[in-house]
């Protein structure tokens, strides 16, 4: 299938790290290793540099000192730099693709960046406040993320597809908690931990040592919009105090929830709040919070608490060194938090366009007389929508569909011919947000649907459709958003084993798979 999105966007990895789906381009860098026989033929070093022993030395005699090497980038395009710090002792340094500059690097370890090319034939790395210290790996590649299929690995295990909605990240400088937007009141905030992206550009949040209530303060929106939802998250770690998530203003009063990062429990919440802990791996959580507008003022705070029971505002001792390490604050209009949307510094905020999902032209590959739709997906939530994953010819009248509905965990089976529903079967579902095999077989006069090795329905009445050409991800405006770990379509209809076997649980009376099934049945993989 075909993906549709024309934005970037983050997904978890194989390695349970939080990054943008993305397809890398060649190598532009050479002798990143410095390791070539003559490194100086492709680096051009400053005073203070030196190349020994498979990395690049700078000795600190300078302030400020360059080693360089000519490329040629393209106007535009976005670039994704990495580079390795090693035996540093002080000052840091700084990537220039042209003329475009990244933060300074002022530790050791491997660092990753991205910037967008807009002039300047050259790759620098430059010593700043007189670093002294070794670099190696160095290595650009450009980098395609619009319309890339996100494969996701959260929670582990197989992966998914993973589908959202559109969504707009309202907080500026949602990861760089150093910037103006953000009011640290009696805490401060320091970069350098290791964040759920891999690299060290998580914050500390830690409380002084006053007697008073301890929190970074986000900025007042002053246009938000009355009578929706709006959802409030971050990534959170423990560092000796649990994390408190507040709201201000008129649009949704002193509101609170507590988390407890060390356990990962939610503790006490606000009437009104509706709360979620979801684990990162490596100590992280995702901790979100949504909440109903009642007008348009509102304000985002992260507070420092000492229990699961804290109020609002509470007054504590603070010990100059405890807090939370956080990463990842998102603000956005919908009832339930989605992935990530870096924003560095846009005020109108970062939109992340909804995954559309769909192939047309397929009609030799898709039997309009028998066939079965198969999936196994979970939904993102129960947000009260159509959720729709249909064969069709292109229109809303001739369609073989499976759709959550409206009502929370609830499933229906569709066929439409000529715009009339001809099959039309409601189940309930034991929960919609987790994985569900769900098989659809349908003939003219007899169509079976199987959920997770159980027979749920039959009709032996309707005609089926003709022409069907199309698999896609929506029907009739209404697109699938959710998790889909298998999608597949067979030509033929199957038997009631055969079903059963496909969409069971694991065992040696069930295939685990589609590619399983068409083995062992001497099935044609098309």
């Amino acid at each position: 299938m075909d993906v549709t999105r024309a934005t970037a966007a983050t997904r978890v990895d194989e390695n349970g790290l939080v990054n943008y789906a993305e397809v890398l381009g060649g190598e532009e860098v050479t002798c990143g290793d410095f390791s070539c026989a003559v490194p100086l033929d492709s680096w051009s070093t400053g005073t203070g540099w030196t190349i020994s022993g498979g990395t690049a030395n700078y000795d600190g005699v300078a302030p400020i000192g360059d080693i360089q090497q000519s490329i040629s980038f393209v106007v535009g395009k976005l670039y994704k730099y990495t580079f390795t710090i090693s035996s540093l002792t002080q000052g840091g340094v700084r990537v220039f693709i042209g003329n475009t500059v990244s933060i300074i690097h002022s530790s050791n370890g491997t660092f990753t960046g991205y910037m967008t090319y807009a002039s300047g034939s050259f790759l620098i790395l430059q010593a700043r406040s007189s670093f002294v210290g070794s670099i190696d790996n160095v290595s650009v590649k450009e980098v395609t993320r619009d319309n890339v299929p996100r494969i996701d690995y959260t929670g582990g295990g197989c992966p998914h597809i993973l589908a959202e909605p559109q969504r707009t990240n309202e907080f500026t400088f949602s990861s760089d908690f150093s910037q103006s937007v953000w009011t640290n009141q009696d805490t401060s905030t320091i970069i350098g931990q290791l964040s759920p992206d891999g690299t060290l550009n998580a914050f500390n949040l830690s409380e002084n040592s006053s007697l008073t209530n301890h929190r970074l303060q986000g900025v007042i929106f002053n246009s938000l919009t009355n009578g929706v939802d709006y959802t409030f998250s971050i990534f959170a770690k423990n560092n000796g105090r649990l994390l408190q998530m507040i709201t201000s203003r008129s649009a949704f009063g002193n509101k609170i929830a507590n988390f407890d990062l060390d356990n990962g429990v939610i503790g006490d919440v606000s009437v009104g709040f509706s709360a979620t802990i979801e684990s990162f791996g490596n100590g992280w959580f995702k901790c979100s919070v949504t909440v109903a507008s009642v007008g348009t003022q509102g304000q985002f705070h992260y507070g420092l608490v000492t229990s699961t029971t804290s109020v609002l505002n509470e007054i504590y001792q603070g010990d100059g060194t405890s807090g939370i390490y956080i990463y990842g604050a998102q603000l956005e209009q919908g009832s339930y938090a989605t992935s990530y949307i870096p924003n560095f510094g846009t005020a109108l905020g970062v939109t992340r366009n909804q995954d559309i999902f769909s192939r047309d032209g397929i009609g030799s590959l898709i039997n309009s007389t028998e066939g079965v739709l198969f999936v196994e997906m979970a939904a993102l939530s129960n947000d009260g929508t159509y959720r729709e994953i249909s064969l069709n010819d292109g229109t809303t009248n001739n369609v073989v569909e499976i759709r959550y509905t409206p009502t929370d965990n609830q499933f229906q089976f569709i066929i439409r011919n000529g715009g009339a529903a001809v099959v039309n079967e409601t189940i309930t579902l034991s929960n919609a947000l987790d994985f569900n095999k769900i098989a659809f077989s349908y003939k003219s006069n007899d169509y079976k649907m199987y959920v997770n090795g159980v027979q749920v329905a039959t009709d032996t009445s309707g005609a089926m459709p003709s022409g069907l050409d199309t698999l896609s991800l929506e029907w009739g405006g209404n697109y699938f958003y959710g998790k889909l770990k298998q999608l597949q379509v067979y030509d033929t209809s199957l038997s009631d084993e055969q079903l059963l076997q496909l969409t069971g649980e694991s065992g040696t009376d069930f295939y685990e798979s589609y590619a399983e099934m068409a083995s062992a049945l001497t099935y044609t993989i098309q």
